[in-house]
């Protein structure tokens, strides 16, 4: 049976009334229709679902091989899984690292997040705004003598030139590079400084350095590890030093937008609070909210900022409280807010997908290239509930709506596959196959994905097929 559909209604939340309202309507929408499931002894079947505004699109895809616009897919234990099990060996593939720039160009680094061993084929792919291919830059090979190198950040200008921060060793000594290279991959400069000098000379890059900063004017700044009060900012033409900052409120967490504001994730020790800074350089002026207690627990796991210093935070599933995209204003009210815990991306027609929990139900939103999105609610059998059930994982929704849920995976547990018809039936459930990777598509982890100035969101994710990029536009 082909779907049945409805236009987007709205799904924003915008204040705390409208946030309570869409709860409240969410938990009478299960409730009635889980009453009456179990009174008619019938599975859930697929309703239409009002809420859900927002918009999904596939930007980037590229196949997984060998070519100028494929990725050679590259392979790592599961944390579950880093031994042998009697089982099953456990594989998932490796992260990939994307950077969205002030103009919306989207730049892939194939480097897995991992150290860079010697004869790696490491480049960066770039895409426009509209996800057409523009160019690969290659990345230098490991030079004499380094060992555990390891690329800790990259941004790349508005000509495409790619400056990167890495770490690596030679023999017992520890040492920290910023480089520039050009599109084609050619060194425009090189500098390399002691990276165990904590107290060194900034002006030399000694220290350890953890991000790399860059607004729409192609300003640089680096960020550094032992002084967060401290940012510095970086001539593109020579790599030196040309502006120091002092921070009244500095952070690891740190952003800038498009503007060239800094934004810090902020914890208030006296007022034991979190909450943001925002610095501008130009300026010199910083202003500062602390945020409630709500906000200590929400900041957490920030991972964007935009035009308007609104700031994008995961709030990660536990029992009790579903996961979910946070929108935060910078006076700390919340604007937006929206569940989520995996999404995955179906080659053949470019739809959407979307889920996340509710104890014994996963949720599952469908989007679709013509504007309309559709909800399942798929409730899990009697013995999958409990502790089990919130492993589950969506890893699959093939051409016939069929929905494939990884449940129970657990270190020496390899878990099952359960395939649930479009009406919410299951049809099959199977051990989980030693070639789930055949299977399985994964969102990868809130810390890779990345905002732009106007508040969509990006997510990478690896399936089958190969590497997506698929866009958020929040609903407005």
């Amino acid at each position: 049976m082909p779907p049945v559909r409805t236009h987007q209604l709205n799904s924003g939340v915008r204040d705390g009334k409208t946030m309570k309202a869409y709860f409240l309507q969410t938990l009478l929408f299960f409730g009635a229709t889980f009453l009456q499931s179990c009174q008619e002894n019938q599975p859930i079947k697929a309703r239409t679902f009002g809420f859900m505004k927002s918009k999904f699109e596939i930007l980037v895809s590229i196949p997984w091989g060998q070519g100028d616009q494929k990725i050679a897919p590259k392979f790592l234990e599961h944390p579950n899984f880093s031994l042998v099990s009697p089982k099953q060996m456990r594989h998932v593939y490796a992260p990939l690292r994307i950077k969205v720039d002030a103009q919306k160009g989207i730049h892939v680094l194939n480097d897995d997040y991992r150290h860079v061993f010697d004869g790696d084929d490491i480049y960066i792919m770039h895409f426009t705004a509209e996800g057409i291919f523009a160019g690969k830059t290659p990345v230098a090979k490991n030079y004499s003598g380094a060992k555990n190198r390891r690329i800790k950040d990259f941004v790349v200008d508005q000509a495409l030139n790619c400056y990167l921060l890495e770490d690596y060793s030679i023999e017992d000594n520890a040492y920290n590079r910023l480089l520039k290279l050009d599109k084609n991959g050619k060194i425009l400069w090189s500098l390399s400084s002691d990276l165990s000098q904590t107290t060194g000379n900034i002006d030399r890059l000694e220290g350890r350095f953890n991000k790399l900063l860059m607004d729409g004017q192609s300003h640089l700044y680096i960020t550094s590890a032992d002084r967060v009060n401290t940012l510095t900012q970086i001539s593109l033409e020579s790599g030196k030093v040309i502006k120091l900052y002092t921070l009244e409120h500095g952070s690891d967490n740190i952003f800038m937008n498009s503007g060239g504001i800094i934004l810090s994730v902020v914890y208030f020790e006296e007022q034991n609070r979190r909450g943001f800074a925002a610095f501008n350089p130009l300026s010199g002026k910083e202003n500062f909210t602390v945020g409630n207690t709500e906000l200590f627990g929400l900041l957490l796991f920030p991972f964007g900022v935009d035009a308007r210093l609104n700031c994008y935070t995961y709030k990660v599933p536990n029992v009790y409280k579903m996961p979910a995209l946070v929108k935060i204003a910078l006076d700390g009210q919340i604007t937006h807010q929206e569940s989520l815990k995996d999404l995955l991306a179906r080659s053949g027609d470019d739809a959407i997908f979307i889920s996340y929990p509710q104890n014994d139900t996963l949720t599952i939103h469908g989007y679709y290239r013509d504007g309309t999105n559709q909800v399942w609610a798929i409730r899990l059998p009697d013995r999958y509930v409990s502790d089990q059930s919130a492993n589950q994982k969506l890893i699959k929704v093939d051409e016939r709506n069929r929905f494939y849920i990884l449940l129970g995976e657990q270190p020496e547990t390899i878990g099952s596959v359960l395939i649930f018809s479009e009406s919410g039936q299951l049809e099959q459930e199977i051990p989980s196959p030693a070639d789930l990777l055949s299977l399985e598509s994964s969102l990868q982890p809130y810390s890779f994905w990345q905002v732009d100035g106007e508040g969509n969101i990006y997510f990478p994710v690896t399936d089958p097929e190969g590497f997506k990029v698929v866009r958020m536009s929040l609903a407005k």
